[in-house]
């Protein structure tokens, strides 16, 4: 399959594989870059760059490295919303609600202007496929799908189609109906549909457990998607049929990496392989964590990072933690971080990128100057 495109987060839905990092413990806090959200927007957006993270939020777009702990660049924009990171540049539309809608493509390494392309009016991105230069967004007012081909800054296809979510992945496009009952995958230069899935309803969400990716694309293109319920399914990348099923309880958080599903209840985390849906290990991590979850109410979590050797998760009032995994064994040496304002709940992360960890509080009235990204170090 053909190297992913780097979609900004703020809408949960989609993940693509191979993760952008991994990291070990214990962290270290190595930085915060202060976000201006004066405009009250819930969470920052954030993807990963080669030389740090672009970050957007109200009024404003950045390209900040932790190493140096400051922005290489920063630019003023009009409008707030998704964008995409696609090889050397940035694809940032203004389409939503400017008057005169437009699409800028910037240098990722200046911020500065390679080419302004009208765009089309009223639409948010879903997602950027660089064969052919091709844009997808979203028409909510008429419940469609668009590809503008960026090259000529005019309108490739359009179909009827009310998504929710969507991701591009070379040549191919996955999206969501805005009910999250059907899932399909479409050409990105045809609009043809290759395949859809019909599900009960994808995606699940608990205030205890946070929400799960409901759809998650692997490097081979198969698809891991998981329902409201509790169901798993693999799908074929070519023909969205069903490779592997199976159930878990619904008082999960689920974590799909590169070999394994992973779910973390209130008592255990277990693994299945995700090709064939058959259990790969488990480890009680209940004892270790008891103190901790008694004393900051971790069981609320956000954002759940599985690793190769750790798991990293953020609690709802503004509370990192994280846990040396040992598979099949246990869990140990467990390390937390409490945010200066941690009535706060987090919006963002924890977002690993290389070896660097990003978490964001949201916006909150009673807290409106807890406005920051915050930056944790891995182990060497």
């Amino acid at each position: 399959m053909t190297s992913m495109v780097a979609l900004s987060s703020g809408s949960l839905g989609f993940r693509v594989l191979p993760s952008a990092g991994d990291v070990s413990l214990p962290l270290t806090r190595v930085g915060t870059l202060p976000l201006d959200r004066g405009g009250g927007r819930g969470v920052p957006a954030i993807c990963p760059a080669e030389d740090g993270v672009v970050i957007e939020w109200p009024g404003r777009l950045a390209l900040w490295t932790p190493d140096l702990g400051r922005e290489l660049w920063l630019r003023e924009t009009a409008e707030s919303g998704r964008f995409a990171v696609a090889g050397p540049h940035i694809i940032y539309p203004e389409t939503y609600m400017s008057a005169a809608p437009k699409i800028r493509v910037l240098d990722i390494a200046s911020g500065g202007e390679v080419r302004v392309v009208p765009g089309p009016a009223g639409t948010g991105l879903v997602g950027h496929s660089p064969a052919g230069d091709i844009s997808i967004f979203r028409r909510l007012s008429e419940k469609s799908l668009l590809a503008w081909d960026l090259s000529r800054g005019q309108l490739r296809w359009s179909k009827p189609f009310y998504t929710s979510a969507g991701v591009c992945l070379g040549t191919r496009l996955y999206v969501t109906s805005f009910d999250r009952r059907v899932l399909a995958c479409l050409d990105c230069q045809s609009g043809e549909e290759l395949w859809h899935f019909d599900v009960p309803q994808l995606g699940r969400y608990s205030e205890l457990l946070g929400n799960t990716d409901y759809a998650t694309v692997l490097p081979d293109g198969d698809v891991v998607a998981i329902t409201e319920d509790g169901q798993h399914f693999r799908l074929d990348a070519a023909t969205g049929s069903v490779r592997a099923s199976m159930r878990t309880p619904q008082s999960t958080s689920v974590v799909v990496t590169e070999d394994e599903i992973v779910c973390l209840t209130e008592q255990e985390i277990v693994a299945y392989q995700h090709d064939t849906m058959t259990e790969a290990w488990r480890v009680d991590w209940a004892q270790t964590m008891a103190s901790l979850f008694q004393q900051h109410r971790l069981l609320y979590r956000s954002g759940v990072h599985v690793g190769r050797d750790c798991v990293i998760w953020t609690a709802r009032y503004g509370v990192v933690v994280g846990m040396t995994l040992d598979r099949g064994r246990g869990v140990r040496d467990p390390w937390i971080d409490v945010l200066p304002d941690a009535v706060v709940p987090i919006g963002v992360g924890p977002k690993v990128i290389g070896r660097y960890v990003y978490v964001a509080p949201a916006y909150h009235a009673s807290k409106p100057d807890n406005v920051g990204l915050y930056c944790y170090r891995g182990a060497d």
